[in-house]
């Protein structure tokens, strides 16, 4: 599974400046309101809205539905790891760590660093408890517990962004494309414009789940990625 990184929030300022010229590209396509409208229609196989929409989601804690929603983006939760988060021992601890994570929390915030550890301990508590799943399906289930804080860290997007799987620099990363101007802007009408062509895209506060959409999509299009996560 491999060792749990000693910093949570490591800055590196040369990822972080390409990550942000790809993602400019991203939101920048023409195609990029097309790649909304066609993941949120739920007449195709996409996780759509039911990923962070599927009830109940209680933000203090991890339930059925959550396993369950974790799923729909293409990755397994073993029936022991089930066994695991339902049991009294680790449902306690799940909830002594959200709290620890405001659910009002942004990426993009300022305080967002100041939080790193307390991610750090719920991606870890994830990980080690889902066992022999891979990294990535960790990183879905932060995602689903606080959609505005952590990003859904797949291969196909850290590909895509010019990034490789490790929290403590992915985040930042993430957080300087979600504080990039030009980004939001662009994002910002290519939602519009996807809602305005009928999408439903769930919770429209999700300003994190819409990038990694259209960053997934972009991945996907230009080069489908097939194989194995790599060990985090």
């Amino acid at each position: 599974m491999g060792a749990p990184e000693t910093a949570a929030w490591v800055v590196d300022e040369t990822l972080c400046s390409a990550a942000v010229e790809r993602a400019r590209s991203a939101v920048g396509d023409p195609c990029a309101a097309d790649h909304l409208v066609r993941y949120y229609d739920p007449a195709r196989g996409y996780a759509g809205s039911t990923f962070t929409d599927l009830a109940p989601n209680d933000p203090m804690s991890i339930g059925p539905a959550d396993l369950l929603a974790v799923t729909t983006l293409s990755v397994r939760v073993l029936p022991l790891a089930i066994r695991r988060f339902l049991d009294d021992n680790h449902a306690q601890r799940a909830s002594e760590l959200l709290e620890r994570l405001p659910a009002s929390a942004r990426l993009e915030d300022d305080s967002a660093p100041k939080l790193a550890h307390q991610m750090a301990e719920f991606h870890n508590f994830a990980k080690a408890t889902l066992g022999a799943n891979p990294w990535v399906t960790a990183s879905k289930l932060c995602a689903r517990k606080r959609p505005n804080l952590f990003p859904v860290r797949d291969r196909v997007v850290l590909e895509f962004l010019g990034l490789t799987p490790g929290y403590s620099t992915d985040w930042p990363a993430f957080a300087a494309i979600m504080r990039d101007d030009v980004v939001r802007e662009r994002l910002d009408r290519v939602v519009s414009e996807a809602i305005s062509r009928g999408a439903d895209l769930g919770d429209g506060t999700l300003t994190l789940r819409h990038l990694d959409v259209v960053l997934w999509m972009a991945g996907m299009k230009g080069h489908p990625i097939r194989g194995k996560p790599s060990p985090e």
